[in-house]
């Protein structure tokens, strides 16, 4: 099978949904012939890689690009996870998606691919015109994973205000945005990332629609074997961007008591506009060698670091993903995450710990609860070790998920009369 993806950020070398969109599409690869069509500011990163530079095909918007850069460092402070940012790229995706059948449509009415995919982005704000463009021209358009719509929790409003994220307010008004209902009717089938998103889309667009989580993990990087049982101090670590909705306050709160005598050691990776304020958090709490802050490091270094701890302690409130946690399992360490979101459907009582999600003095209490719960029993931490590790192994495998994939295409190219049976969890 011939299929084009189509993924805006797409980058071996970054993390979140430009990693997404790089794994997906080369586990494709491994099952058919795939050509690359992607914005030219990850001509670096996949110049690097194994893609064959012949598979490929770069879009590069001349000055709008520049415009872009300058108000990605300026306007939004780098913090590409805004809604606001979100809002403000959706003219440059609409004029992306344009350039895409402007370079390749030819190629695509003359049915030189089975299949078009489009990958990233997985906001489901972002469309454009190739849905409409891909079944005039009779070839399959597929448009997943798409993933986004989670409302801010109550309780939580001090991280919204600091977050500048007023914008969210106003964030049902997409669906009336160029474009969205032209992709919805027109592809053949829509990847949906999570509940919210499912309960999101219009119903009628239902019978189309299939379930698949974006995040996921080569199956190589799983840890082969059970990790040893667990001695000394229970060793905590936050993987991410460091931002007032991952909340890291609370969990540096909550582990203040059991640093302070010895029974935990706690590790910050990451950087962002919340670390001078975490850093003053510490030290008004008087947490000396047990904490220490990394900063950004290169992805490969943050996960062999993440790898070493027994614990990752994740209480973000708005997170529609979380390819950390699956990261984090595959490498034995135990998730504690809040049961709402992505992180929510990705652990579960075998695999992790899930927090109701309630205001900020029950959360603290819950994590303190259960990192001295987990300091206190290492035969329980272990368990639920091994039991992270065989639910990546098992459940969030890349190779799992472009199975999934091949399965789709079949389906919506006729090869295959047998729909899918992937509908979200209950």
């Amino acid at each position: 099978m011939k299929v084009l993806v189509v993924a805006q950020d797409c980058n071996p070398d970054w993390y979140s949904v430009p990693l997404v969109g790089w794994n997906h599409a080369l586990g494709l690869r491994a099952h058919c012939a795939v050509h690359l069509a992607t914005h030219g500011w990850n001509r670096e990163g996949i110049g690097r890689s194994v893609w064959p530079s012949g598979e490929v095909t770069f879009i590069d918007h001349g000055w709008v690009d520049r415009f872009h850069a300058w108000s990605l460092h300026n306007i939004f402070k780098d913090q590409f996870g805004k809604a606001s940012y979100t809002a403000f790229r959706m003219p440059i995706y609409w004029n992306f998606e344009r350039l895409v059948w402007k370079q390749l449509g030819r190629r695509i009415a003359a049915k030189e691919w089975d299949v078009v995919h489009r990958i990233t982005p997985v906001s489901p704000a972002n469309s454009g015109p190739l849905a409409r463009h891909c079944r005039r021209a009779g070839v399959p358009y597929v448009h997943g994973p798409i993933n986004g719509g989670l409302p801010w929790p109550k309780g939580y409003k001090n991280a919204l205000h600091k977050e500048r994220e007023w914008i969210s307010a106003f964030r049902a008004l997409f669906h009336h945005m160029p474009y969205v209902k032209s992709d919805r009717e027109n592809a053949a089938a829509l990847l949906i990332a999570s509940r919210v998103t499912w309960r999101q889309t219009p119903a009628e667009y239902h019978a189309k629609a299939f379930y698949l989580p974006e995040n996921g993990i080569h199956a190589r990087q799983i840890r082969a074997t059970p990790r040893d049982a667990p001695t000394g101090p229970l060793r905590l670590c936050f993987l991410g961007r460091l931002v007032p909705l991952k909340c890291v306050d609370l969990a540096l709160r909550a582990a203040a008591p059991l640093l302070k005598d010895g029974r935990a050691t706690f590790d910050i990776i990451g950087d962002g506009s919340e670390r001078p304020y975490l850093e003053n958090l510490a030290r008004s709490l008087g947490l000396g060698a047990g904490l220490t802050f990394h900063g950004e490091l290169p992805n490969v270094k943050a996960l062999e670091r993440l790898g070493a701890m027994h614990v990752l302690a994740f209480p973000s409130v708005r997170e529609f993903g979380g390819g950390v946690v699956v990261e984090a399992m595959a490498s034995g360490v135990v998730p504690i995450v809040m049961d709402y979101g992505g992180p929510g459907e990705i652990v579960d009582e075998t695999s992790g710990i899930k927090l109701p999600l309630e205001d900020d003095e029950r959360t603290r209490s819950r994590l303190h609860d259960a990192f001295a719960a987990l300091a206190a029993a290492p035969e329980r931490l272990a368990a639920l070790s091994e039991g992270a590790r065989q639910r990546a192994l098992h459940a969030w495998t890349w190779e799992a998920k472009v199975l999934k994939t091949m399965e789709i295409y079949r389906y919506v190219c006729g090869t295959s009369a047998t729909r899918p049976q992937l509908l979200p969890p209950p």
